[in-house]
């Protein structure tokens, strides 16, 4: 067999079964034919042996390579990664009776687009891996994001590890997207491959087993790592000490003991980045075909805030804020709030004389202060300490921000100096000199806080007075750094205040009182803080910008709360979405000025199933933008994996199976904030009918364990998140057909009676296979 070609085969060596399985196949395959060889590569992950360098070899001399996930081998699925980052082709196979199941395949990601097939013996293994596999391969030629460089991995869970990562991230000021698992359900391949290839670096770090959401996030790192560096991309991959690291990339991490090492890395990574930023003279990549140069920009506004300004679509709510007539906005999960938080503040930050406050956590830095403290305290103590807790936090935030903005201006400026100094001093335990971000600041601060706290018995049995609370809570002359501050802002036009994010700290399994107190507090804070401003002759305008369905709880819970009316997101009509979407493909070269019908040409067949396919992908979407990218842009990826020129209805279809599940464990956790107890409610509708009638529903509810005397308040809940609609006139309707007005649907019930009739969202009729 000296002329044959040769196919390197990876497995992992749990289960034994397994693994004997496949080299019975393999040995079965070697029979059939003389032109091919097939050589087993079991990771056994042997401490104390480098076997990389021979494993890079066998996949970059195979004609292609088969990887087997029947159990989740991090070696095997860096393997992956790399092999589709040298262009070969990629068999991946599962045992029908493998160890990890099909539903947390999905959740990964990443096989989704890719496809595996399924054996159940040797020799069924033996036909698949002995097919003619030279069809096409995964494309992975992309044009370098130059905008934002950067590529990180985020994992659910934040820790002390992922917070100075990204802490030291922002420091570098080289713009980065993020792979973040509360914005996205899953990482697909295709997502990977686009993201990784456009970089000049990728950040990673690695988990250990103790962490709880490890699994997921291990697998999606070893596959970026592995494509990363078959593509020669600078990469650097964090990991906590004691954590067990694959082989194929262990020699490449950094183990993080303390917080310098990350520094240090990010040191040594940066320069790097600065040189191939330099060398990346645009080297023409092949294009497969139009639609791998066709951007729309990302759903996740976190990773587009650069270039928001370019396609962003001015909206009523975006005008009332700016003016400054807006003190909170809500909208519904994907309606844009992060997007106009980023553009409200890009649009402040022109005015020279005015100090923007610009507040994004990034979750979990409230944590101790919640469970050590607020939980233990009655309604009152809570929303008193953690008022004052924001407001003193707040006014760290603009000093804090003064003495970044004022750094070289205050020593020109006699009028700032003696202020700018007092101010610096004041804060300068906060802010350890300016070397840190908001989620430090604000992690550092809470707990210190809840230690302080939390070990004072008069404070834990709820023995004090406000005064004495509050000066437990600062740390400062709070008299003299009040004073100190106004008296510097007298020089400045307008302060601003925009926060956002606060829900990224939440628990995972729904939200309880003290977060609602949490969330009060922020919001009464800062309206104290705008009343104490216009007292000193200050302007001070802050937006808060929440989920609109928490804000909706938040009210119902709080009797003396909601006498102002928020600013709502709502997207009501499917000819502003599409306005979205042709502004962001203006964006693309030579796309400038055309019609939204002619770029829609570029990109979609013309119809699917008889509809219009942006009014058939719209009406999927929910009205909700940041669904109508995710769906375009799942569609899109099955295009450019099948190399299609523009996407065809397969393709659409295919798009539609990977959104439908998404959307539905999206909204699931969505729900499961204000529904915790009724967590597989919307999974209890699979293969139920798609349209119900008030007996089918109540039938489904008992499945799900609702109780009766609670059958219409969730009721309410899934018509308020869009998930069920009614038919009127044989016409389903769903809540943004009545203008987000649900009293208008539940009146609608009322009119109807028992004869109403119930319909499910079409969007979620595939993931839940509705009759």
């Amino acid at each position: 067999m000296s002329n044959s070609s040769k196919v390197f085969v990876a497995y992992g060596s749990i289960p034994p079964e397994i693994g004997k399985t496949i080299e019975d196949a393999v040995a079965i395959a070697n029979n059939y034919s003389s032109e091919v060889e097939y050589h087993t590569w079991v990771q056994n992950d042997i401490v104390g042996l480098d076997l990389v360098q021979p494993i890079v070899e066998g996949i970059e001399n195979s004609s292609f390579v088969v990887a087997d996930i029947s159990s989740v081998n991090n070696n095997v699925i860096y393997e992956i990664g790399y092999a589709i980052g040298c262009g070969k082709r990629v068999i991946i196979t599962r045992a029908a009776e493998a160890p990890i199941g099909i539903e947390e395949l999905n959740r990964i990601g990443l096989f989704d687009t890719i496809g595996f097939a399924t054996y159940s013996s040797s020799h069924d293994l033996a036909a698949i891996i002995s097919k003619n596999h030279s069809g096409h391969t995964i494309p992975i030629s992309f044009a370098k994001n130059k905008s934002r460089p950067l590529y990180l991995i985020s994992c659910a869970t934040t820790n002390a590890v992922s917070q100075r990562i990204l802490s030291r991230l922002k420091k570098t000021r080289l713009n980065f997207r993020s792979f973040t698992p509360s914005e996205d359900i899953r990482l697909s391949a295709a997502g990977a491959i686009e993201n990784i290839v456009s970089s000049l670096g990728i950040v990673l770090d690695w988990r250990s087993e103790d962490d709880a959401t490890s699994t997921r996030h291990n697998t999606r790192t070893a596959f970026s790592a592995g494509l990363a560096h078959a593509l020669k991309i600078e990469t650097i991959i964090f990991a906590q000490q004691g954590a067990v690291i694959p082989l194929d990339f262990r020699n490449s991490s950094i183990m993080v003991g303390r917080s310098e090492d990350i520094d240090q890395g990010i040191a040594e990574f940066v320069p790097n980045i600065n040189v191939a930023f330099q060398e990346s003279v645009e080297h023409n990549p092949t294009k497969v075909n139009r639609l791998t140069e066709i951007s729309l920009g990302d759903s996740a506004a976190e990773n587009e805030l650069g270039d928001l300004s370019r396609y962003f679509l001015q909206t009523a709510t975006y005008a009332a804020a700016t003016k400054g007539t807006v003190k909170t906005i809500v909208g519904r999960k994907g309606s844009g709030k992060t997007a106009l938080w980023a553009r409200i503040r890009n649009k402040l930050r022109s005015k020279k004389a005015s100090v923007i406050v610009d507040l994004k956590p990034e979750g979990y830095q409230l944590v101790r202060l919640r469970e050590d403290v607020l939980e233990h305290l009655s309604f009152g103590q809570k929303l008193h300490l953690a008022t004052a807790f924001w407001e003193y936090l707040l006014m760290l935030e603009i000093a804090n921000k003064i003495i970044e903005k004022d750094r070289t201006l205050y020593a020109r400026n006699p009028r700032l100096t003696e202020g700018y100094i007092q101010l610096s001093e004041y804060i300068s335990d906060y802010n350890d000199l300016g070397d840190t971000d908001f989620g430090e600041r604000l992690h550092k601060l809470s707990t210190g806080l809840a230690g302080k706290l939390s070990s004072d018995r008069d404070v834990m049995v709820g023995k004090f007075n406000g005064h004495d609370l509050t000066n437990k809570i600062y740390a400062v002359d709070i008299k003299g750094f009040r004073k100190h501050l106004f008296q510097y802002l007298h020089e400045k036009e307008d302060t601003w205040i925009l926060f956002d994010n606060l829900d990224r700290g939440w628990p995972v399994h729904g939200l309880e009182d003290v977060d609602f107190v949490i969330l009060r507090a922020l919001i009464d804070a800062s309206r104290k803080l705008e009343r104490e401003f216009r007292k000193q002759d200050l302007k001070l305008k802050s937006i808060v910008f929440i989920r609109d369905d928490i804000y909706s709880e938040l009210v119902l819970r709080t009797s003396d709360f909601g006498k102002e009316q928020p600013q709502k997101i709502d997207w009501k009509d499917p000819d502003q979405l599409r306005e979205l979407i042709r502004l962001r493909l203006s964006d693309n070269r030579g796309l400038n000025g055309k019609t939204f019908e002619d770029l829609w040409k570029l990109l979609f067949c013309s119809h699917y199933m008889g509809e219009e396919t942006s009014q058939f992908l719209i009406e999927r979407s929910m009205m909700r933008p940041r669904n109508l990218l995710n769906l375009i842009g799942h569609c899109r990826a099955s295009a450019i994996n099948m190399q299609h020129k523009i996407i065809e209805p397969e393709d659409i279809e295919k798009g539609m199976s990977t959104y439908s599940t998404d959307l539905l464990e999206e909204l699931s956790r969505e729900m499961e904030d204000v529904l915790p107890e009724y967590n597989t409610l919307l999974w209890d509708f699979v293969r139920s009918d798609q349209k119900l009638d008030i007996n089918g529903l109540h039938s489904v509810f008992d499945r799900a364990g609702v109780p009766e005397n609670e059958h219409e308040r969730v009721i309410q809940r899934l018509i308020y998140y869009g998930f069920i609609g009614i038919v009127l006139e044989e016409d389903e309707k769903y809540i943004y057909h009545f203008n987000y007005q649900i009293e208008l649907i539940l009146a609608n019930i009322r009119r109807t009676g028992k004869q109403t009739l119930f319909c499910i969202h079409p969007a979620f009729r595939q993931s839940l296979t509705l009759v």
